[in-house]
């Protein structure tokens, strides 16, 4: 029984993790924590997520855990090798929802970061150009911007005076 799950396991890309307890296995995905499983001689758990069985009809234990529920397979059947398939396939690409979650907030807190050490970064130099008496180039972008709008409007106002 614990070689056709590490078979169906393995088929699905993740690994397989061999704890420090006998007998318990955790299965992997990119480095998360997928599912689980205890083998004994009477058969194998497999401990599993509640979210990720949504839409399957399953009987199963439920506990106060990560793995929240508990089905026991006990026999070797064609039926029971195709519910292992569907779990795994269900937990697999329930982490991999979750992964991508991590890697998006991952890229959101990277971006928010930079934004941080830019801002803080101009803030010095702003500081360090106060303290020296050199004007920041916003103003000097500021001044060119502004002495062309008045030098419109001065040549406007002479226009007018002279008609």
């Amino acid at each position: 029984m614990k070689d056709v799950v590490e078979t169906i396991v393995k088929a699905a890309g993740c690994t397989i993790f061999v704890t420090r307890v006998k007998g318990f296995h955790t299965i992997k995905l990119d480095g998360h924590m997928c599912m689980a499983f205890t083998f004994s001689t009477k058969g194998i758990v497999l401990w599993l997520r509640t979210k990720a069985l949504d839409g399957l009809n399953i009987e199963y234990k439920t506990m106060k855990h990560m793995f929240d529920a508990r089905l026991p397979i006990t026999v070797v059947t064609d039926e029971n090798v195709d519910l292992i398939r569907k779990l795994v396939a269900a937990h697999v690409e329930y982490q991999k929802g979750i992964n991508k979650q991590r890697a998006e907030k991952v890229l959101k807190q990277e971006a928010a970061r930079k934004k941080r050490e830019e801002k803080a970064e101009a803030k010095k130099k702003e500081e360090m150009a106060k303290k020296l008496g050199v004007k920041s180039k916003k103003s000097k972008k500021e001044e060119k911007v502004e002495k062309p709008v008045e030098a419109e409007v001065e040549e406007s106002e002479e226009v007018e005076e002279e008609e």
